[in-house]
């Protein structure tokens, strides 16, 4: 009781650029790191990042094409540091999965470091071997400006990497989901036009703080509120009305509630959508 989950809406144009590359796979690259599977975000013929293996099949390793200044690439990832043994630390992409917010509010951001590594000789601390299709999240420098993108890949092995597809927000700092390729809000399961999209709250669990994001196909009033397990409202984070095309992203701040699972509701005058999260702390 008492408890206040802090909260921060912001609404953005969405305008997403998707890239599918039809399933290449990525092995033995003999001229890294300056060679491998380019990846061209924005499509300027000038790569942001390549994907490639060392000879010995020890590792992939993302790798900004320029480091000038002003030049478009690749400056963050999703992940984490992790260390071998008494040796250095290496950087580790998160395997994301669908629907995970990759944008401002991200913590978790692997900065500094001109290259990634998914797998190191046969470890896979991160479990991208054998995970089936996951996401890398990152942060891009184009123009200038700040964006936000994703990579799908799979790994079937050590040594065998498909990349999928890839996608970035062209809107300057704006969120994007991983998995999302900017579709229009699908139709529902009756062919009737759709009404929303309720992204998956992330991270979960989480402490202190998640994010998600909603989107609505026509301009209406919208309620999104924050539940307890036993039903109490523990914070109205939206209640009014919210525009169309536009992706509204919301924020929940736990620190002064405990832990346990919570509901995130959202009601229109044309939906109600939910989503479950756990606060661990």
């Amino acid at each position: 009781a008492g408890a206040v989950v802090g909260l921060s809406t912001g609404d953005a144009e969405a305008q997403i650029v998707y890239t599918d590359i039809s399933d290449t796979t990525v092995m033995d690259d003999a001229g890294w790191p300056n060679t491998g599977l380019e990846i061209d975000f924005d499509g300027d013929a000038d790569p942001e990042m390549y994907i490639s293996e060392d000879p010995a099949g020890r590792s992939y390793i993302l790798f900004a094409t320029e480091t000038t200044a002003g030049a478009d690439v690749f400056d963050a990832f999703l992940g984490t540091l992790i260390q071998f043994g008494s040796g250095g630390f290496y950087g580790y992409p998160f395997a994301l999965s669908a629907g995970a917010v990759i944008g401002p509010a991200t913590t978790q951001l692997i900065t500094g470091y001109s290259a990634g590594t998914i797998t190191y000789a046969s470890s896979d601390p991160i479990g991208f071997v054998g995970a089936g299709d996951v996401y890398m999240g990152m942060r891009l420098s184009l123009d200038g400006s700040t964006h936000w993108g994703w990579i799908r890949v799979e790994m079937t092995a050590n040594g065998a990497i498909t990349i999928k597809d890839y996608a970035y927000e062209a809107g300057v700092n704006v969120a994007i989901e991983a998995g999302n390729m900017g579709v229009a809000i699908e139709p529902g399961p009756d062919g009737t036009p759709g009404t929303h999209n309720l992204s998956s709250i992330y991270p979960n669990p989480f402490n202190p703080q998640a994010q998600f994001s909603l989107e609505i196909a026509e301009q209406q009033n919208v309620s999104v509120a924050v539940f307890d397990a036993l039903g109490r409202q523990v914070a109205s984070l939206h209640e009014g009305t919210l525009g169309a095309g536009t992706i509204h992203q919301f924020q929940i701040d736990g620190s002064n509630l405990p832990s346990g699972v919570y509901v995130v509701r959202a009601i229109g005058e044309q939906f109600t959508d939910v989503r479950q999260v756990t606060l661990m702390k």
